[in-house]
This record gives structure tokens, sequence and C-alpha cells, in this order.
């Protein structure tokens, strides 16, 4: 189970002032017991801290899913950054069907939110319009 980071960090800190506190009073008993939470405390504060390598979950999890990321990573690495790619304009849209939010596929794919955006309205199906005016 993951703990919040701001209430960890809380903790951490209200123990820390809490051993200091005996120190300043003179119970270094008090604040040898409270050194090895303090410790252990700062230690969990951080591994929090780094991204987690939990397994994806949901969607997310399915091999089909999984494939299509892999393979996104791998071309996305070989294409040139600011050129128009008709593979990166596919990886946008089979992640946008697998249901991936915006965020998540501008991050995989090293684009921004803007590029993503851009390109899912692109793709948008537009009304038809008559071929010839209206009398």
């Amino acid at each position: 189970m993951k703990v919040s980071e701001n209430l960890l960090l809380d903790t951490y800190h209200l123990l820390q002032l809490a051993r200091e506190t005996a120190l300043a009073q003179g119970h270094a008993e008090r604040a040898e017991r409270l050194s090895p939470v303090v410790n252990e405390l700062r230690n969990l504060v951080i591994q929090n801290r780094e991204p987690s390598s939990s397994q994806p979950t949901g969607i997310m999890s399915g091999q089909d899913f999984q494939t299509l990321l892999s393979i996104t990573s791998r071309s996305s690495s070989l294409l040139v950054q600011g050129s128009p790619s008709q593979e990166r304009y596919q990886a946008v849209l089979a992640m946008a069907a697998a249901n991936m939010n915006e965020t998540d596929i501008a991050r995989h794919l090293g684009m921004t939110l803007e590029e993503v955006r851009t390109l899912l309205q692109i793709a948008q199906p537009r009304p038809s319009y008559p071929s010839e005016p209206m009398p």
C-alpha cells in the first residue's frame, strides 16, 4: 500500500521535531528512542518519491495494449522529432482507441499534450457537405 507523500512527509517532520525537542529539553534517552523511527521514516519518504515500478492494471495491463505500447515506444525513438509522421499519428489514434488518456499518450510518445490533442481533433469525423450548392 502506498501512503500519501504529504502524509508521510508530515509524519516524518513531526517525529523529527519531537526528537529535536527532546534533545533541546535535555531528554537524550527519549531522543535516542525516536532516532531509529525518524531514520526509517526518512528512508520511506525517499522511497515514496522514487517512481513506482508497479505493474499496470486494468486495460493497460492487457497483452494487446502492452504490445502496442512496446511497438510505439520503439518506433517513436526512431522518428525525427518535429517531423510529420504517419506512424506517430497512427500510434496516437490507436492509444486513444484503447481508452488511454491524452496525457499518457503524450508521455509515452514524447509529444506535448497540445500535439496529441491536435492529432485527435484532426481525426474527428467532419460533417459532409453536399458537393453542389443548394438553391
